[in-house]
């Protein structure tokens, strides 16, 4: 159900984990989980406040 919404669930944690991955080859620990934490939030704060919404895949029925 989670995936077939178009809801940023799935892709807010993602490139949260990502950005958290990123600054820490850069920066210490504390610092990636503050940019991890902030980048999925502000996406998935973004998602409820303004409906940003994924594209949703939607087969084409048969002929």
């Amino acid at each position: 159900m989670v995936l077939r919404q178009g809801e940023l669930y799935v892709t807010a944690a993602f490139l949260g984990a990502l950005a958290g991955w990123f600054v820490s080859g850069y920066l210490g620990t504390g610092t990636a989980l503050f940019a991890a934490g902030l980048v999925t939030f502000r996406l998935r704060g973004g998602s409820l406040a303004f409906g940003w919404r994924l594209p949703v895949y939607r087969s084409r029925p048969p002929r």
